[in-house]
């Protein structure tokens, strides 16, 4: 049972057992556990469970699109990184645990609590930022170098940008 535990399945296309050994490939991809950490969400049957695709080209593109998802959360997490190495306070996360050095889920996770209250005054459409997230929110966008126009702004410039409720 442990021994079947302990076992997996690496595949390449590298046929020759003189260029790529058994235990070369298993150390080479023991080595990239950043890349597989990233692409982990993938192999999450929650995630890709519900995901049929017919056709081949269709699967491919899927996989492109998930290639470039995983580049801008790299980048993302990257920049968050790299301006809080400049900070001299830590980033306040969900569950009231503080880092210097967030993952980008950490972070996505506070960005994912924002609900933009949008309203209607005086013909024109007015977004704003709540309140109790504001300071929160602000930090996270200066520090990617953004501002609350990405969640105020309406498309097309007509709406008014307000950041406080």
């Amino acid at each position: 049972m442990h021994q079947q535990a302990s076992t997996f399945i690496l595949i390449t296309n590298e046929m020759d057992e003189e260029k790529l050994t058994d235990e070369d490939m298993l150390k080479g991809y023991k080595a990239q556990q950043t890349v597989e950490n990233r692409f982990r969400f993938l192999k999450n049957p929650y995630f890709v469970g519900s995901i049929y695709l017919s056709k081949p080209e269709w699967v491919e593109a899927f996989a492109y699109i998930m290639m470039i998802s995983v580049m801008i959360y790299s980048l993302f997490e990257y920049l968050i990184r790299r301006e809080m190495a400049k900070e001299k306070e830590p980033l306040e996360l969900m569950g009231g645990r503080a880092s210097f050095r967030p993952t980008g889920e950490a972070v996505l996770e506070i960005l994912d609590t924002v609900q933009i209250v949008q309203m209607e005054q005086n013909g024109q459409t007015i977004r704003l930022l709540p309140e109790n997230l504001r300071s929160q929110i602000e930090r996270i966008l200066t520090l990617l170098g953004m501002g609350p126009a990405i969640y105020t702004q309406l498309k097309g410039g007509n709406g008014v940008e307000n950041t406080r409720v």
